[in-house]
């Protein structure tokens, strides 16, 4: 009987992770397409396929499933970004490494640019603004000199976006 009640608890936790990831990647989806004013929970709920009481059962409100989205991008980004400047081979030929980090940093950016819009929105926010690394006005100008240097970077994505997170 114990057996049954744990292997149906571990069902129902996964279950929950399910629609807690479906509500989430819905939401980006949506804003990969989408203005954020357009978001809606109603809306997030139509396409994660679930009831909108079920949205209201994992976050409280629209923003909560933002910040959450928006801290999960915040966390890929160090990760992706971590990986890059872990590589003993960047070493060879900064600048050229350079173009090829900050290409990285802009197809990250264009695959969802409303969710980074809010980023800077939400970058305040008390869950958010602990993930944002700030850098001194020398390595923005650094950063901005490289950025337009470069045709290939030149972009509807304005450099504050990607220098601000």
């Amino acid at each position: 009987m114990e057996d049954r009640l744990n292997s149906q608890y571990k069902h129902e936790q996964v279950r929950t992770a399910n629609t807690h990831n479906c509500i989430l990647q819905a939401t980006d989806l949506f804003l990969q397409h989408n203005p954020a004013c357009k978001l809606t929970t109603n809306k997030i709920a139509r396409m994660a396929g679930v009831s909108i009481g079920s949205v209201y059962n994992h976050f409280k409100n629209k923003d909560e499933i933002i910040v959450e989205l928006i801290n999960n991008q915040l966390d890929q980004d160090l990760l992706t970004y971590g990986n890059f400047f872990n590589d003993d081979s960047i070493r060879e030929n900064i600048e050229a490494e350079f173009h090829k980090f900050l290409k990285l940093v802009l197809d990250n950016y264009r695959r969802n640019l409303e969710l980074r819009k809010l980023i800077l929105f939400y970058k305040r926010h008390p869950k958010v603004e602990k993930k944002f690394i700030y850098v001194t006005r020398e390595t923005q100008t650094l950063i901005e000199n490289h950025f337009y240097k470069s045709s290939e970077m030149k972009s509807e994505v304005p450099i504050d976006i990607i220098i601000s997170s």
